[in-house]
């Protein structure tokens, strides 16, 4: 009799196993959402953006030339400087690493020394770890010796407090000292580097004996453009 319990539980336990299976088969299963995401901004976009002449108060008018460069056309022009977390911070603020990418020069009315902004489009998800990586290297950068037009040089990275622009943003000096004998300014360049979104913006300005940052009003309209660039590409 017992044996005969023990089988007959075995069977129903089966039959309830099989019945369960059965009914999770028949269950309607949530189909897989596959969000492709949106392709890079192209450089011919990235230019669309930019300022045109007569846009900038500041600059001279016909001084902002556009120029357009990709990933794969890139060539070092110079050996790379002395440290490799400066040299990252040198690919980055260059948009040596993205897809594609727009540089613009800014000659200033009241200055002889121009500014430049450089504009890098990178697959999705890219730019952030790239921004991730480039605070990592800023904190890591040891003064450091490279190669120019203008000769070799010597620099250093002086991180500065940042006002806040796009998703995140990072503002640094490189402090190159004076080799004249009768000039003993050093050569500083103020970078303002802008994540937004899957673009990554390098705004600069060089001067002489004196930090001279970009203008604040035309770093917050090149952002404001390259923001709605790509909210109007996933609508």
């Amino acid at each position: 009799m017992a044996g005969a319990l023990i089988a007959g539980l075995a069977f129903l336990s089966g039959c309830s196993a099989q019945q369960d299976a059965e009914s999770e088969e028949k269950k309607p299963r949530a189909s897989k959402v596959v969000e492709s995401a949106p392709e890079p901004l192209t450089g011919a976009e990235l230019k669309a953006l930019t300022f045109k002449d007569g846009e900038v108060l500041q600059a001279r008018e016909g001084g902002m030339e556009v120029t357009e460069f990709a990933a794969e056309e890139w060539e070092r022009k110079f050996p790379p400087v002395s440290d490799p977390y400066c040299q990252f911070v040198v690919d980055v603020r260059g948009g040596n690493n993205s897809s594609a990418g727009v540089s613009q020069i800014f000659n200033w009315k009241d200055s002889i020394f121009p500014g430049d902004s450089i504009i890098a489009a990178y697959p999705a998800g890219r730019a952030e770890s790239e921004f991730d990586s480039l605070r990592e290297a800023l904190d890591r950068c040891e003064p450091y010796e490279g190669e120019s037009y203008a000769g070799d040089f010597r620099a250093r990275i002086e991180e500065r407090s940042t006002a806040e622009f796009g998703d995140e943003s990072l503002t640094f000096l490189e402090i190159i000292p004076s080799d004249h004998p009768d000039d003993p300014r050093e050569r500083v360049e103020h970078f303002t580097v802008v994540r937004v979104g899957d673009v990554i913006a390098t705004f600069s300005r060089y001067d002489l004996g004196r930090t001279t940052p970009f203008p604040v009003d035309l770093i917050k309209k090149q952002v404001e453009r390259l923001a709605e660039a790509q909210e109007q590409r996933v609508r």
